[in-house]
């Protein structure tokens, strides 16, 4: 009984220092601006999405103006935020960290747009939102790491 709650109070003491550090990658200046240029993403994406589908099924318009808005993503992340070099091997990083955020925006495109019927803008805007903060933990994690400037 003893050793369970030891395990219980160790899991508990992890998860609030998890939620800590989370709390303090967060809270840097580095994440607003990755929130601001987030935000240009998100109506990039959102626009070339809308302009897509009129030609294009809902979410093959999402996926193609993911993809257009993620080589502006990581331009605007290197100068402004990381204030990084541009480099290709960085931009294959970049593009790879994104995929939990194309994931979670898929998924979330799927349940509101095909499952609940949200308007399809509605649905875009939404999806391309959510996965912000997994978003920044990535790329600053994999693509930027510590030792760039802006973090």
């Amino acid at each position: 009984m003893k050793a369970a709650m030891r395990s219980k109070a160790r899991l508990i003491s992890y998860g609030i220092q998890l939620i800590k550090r989370i709390r303090e990658h967060l809270l840097q200046p580095g994440f607003f601006k990755f929130v601001v240029i987030g935000g240009v993403n998100t109506l990039s994406s959102t626009s070339f999405a809308l302009c897509f589908s009129i030609f294009l099924q809902t979410n093959a318009a999402f996926v193609l103006g993911y993809l257009i808005s993620l080589a502006l993503a990581y331009f605007l992340n290197a100068k402004f935020v990381f204030k990084s070099k541009l480099s290709a091997k960085k931009y294959l990083m970049f593009c790879v960290s994104y995929i939990p955020n194309f994931v979670i925006n898929n998924m979330v495109l799927l349940v509101l747009y095909n499952l609940l019927e949200f308007h399809r803008f509605i649905a875009i805007a939404l999806a391309a939102c959510i996965g912000l903060p997994v978003t920044y933990l990535c790329v600053k994690a994999f693509v930027f790491g510590k030792h760039d400037k802006g973090v």
